[in-house]
């Protein structure tokens, strides 16, 4: 038993301990576009709970890439997150409409 806590405690530290990568722009893009063909994929066949709260989290982590270290539009785009942010917005509330 005491091995497992040997063993555990630092792989708990080590998963805590990680971080975004900010994407620049044309990772964003890239990143977006894979995602909203994942959206539609699962669109496409019967959905599960589960399904959706991992596409919710996605768009999240997506809408969090526009504006965390971005100050003064340095790394993305102003247009960009402007039009983005709806964008993903609109996802989020297909999402919630989808899960109740």
């Amino acid at each position: 038993m005491k091995k497992n806590y040997i063993i555990l405690l630092p792989i708990i530290f080590l998963c805590s301990c990680t971080s975004i990568k900010y994407y620049e722009q044309y990772e964003f893009l890239i990143k977006y576009d894979q995602l909203v063909m994942n959206f539609d994929e699962t669109l496409e066949n019967p959905i599960k709970k589960s399904q959706l709260k991992k596409l919710n989290k996605e768009f999240r982590l997506m809408e969090r890439q526009l504006y965390e270290k971005n100050e003064n539009f340095i790394r993305i785009n102003e247009n960009i997150v402007k039009e983005y942010s709806k964008s993903i917005e609109y996802y989020k509330n297909i999402i919630k409409d989808l899960e109740d």
